[in-house]
């Protein structure tokens, strides 16, 4: 349950480390960005590059939110809390932006955050420590050879030395 907590405030924690890195990024490369940034005027080009930003964000959080979590609930709450957070700012930013915008924004807000999620536990699957440790322990043989230690499946160092046609060597 604490695992849990922990995951979704490291995930909204990240969302906004990567939100506001990337946001320095836009300043700097596009020009014009930070001149119109306070006023929200932004051009459709930005508008993407913020789209894009809030994804790449949402990402992030998501495989943040994972690594810690150890179950399926935390991204799910972590998906509604970023909702819930960014409804109120997206409601008074009603007129700055057209519809598409706020649509879009709030509608990948929590299913860009469970992919990063589901990619993360499919592409880095946990392993126990006890698994791990026993899995280690089953590849390491005791050797009789001069070295003593050998990993199982490598020949004695005097084989190699007798026969290294065979090996391929």
């Amino acid at each position: 349950m604490i695992r849990s907590i922990l995951a979704v405030i490291v995930a909204v924690i990240t969302w906004f480390i990567v939100a506001t890195i990337g946001n320095w990024i836009l300043r700097a490369a596009l020009p014009g960005y930070s001149a119109v940034e306070v006023s929200m005027n932004f051009t459709f080009t930005m508008m993407i590059c913020r789209l894009v930003l809030g994804l790449l964000s949402s990402l992030c959080a998501g495989f943040v939110c994972a690594t810690v979590a150890r179950n399926r609930v935390a991204p799910k709450v972590a998906g509604v809390v970023m909702v819930v957070l960014f409804l109120p700012v997206h409601y008074m930013l009603w007129v700055k932006f057209p519809l598409w915008y706020h649509l879009f924004f709030l509608i990948s807000l929590a299913p860009a955050l469970l992919i990063a999620h589901r990619f993360r536990a499919r592409s880095f699957p946990r392993v126990d420590a006890n698994v791990l440790l026993a899995a280690i322990l089953r590849g390491l043989q005791l050797g009789q050879s001069k070295g003593g230690l050998s990993f199982a499946g490598e020949p004695p160092s005097d084989q190699v030395k007798r026969e290294p046609e065979k090996l391929g060597i």
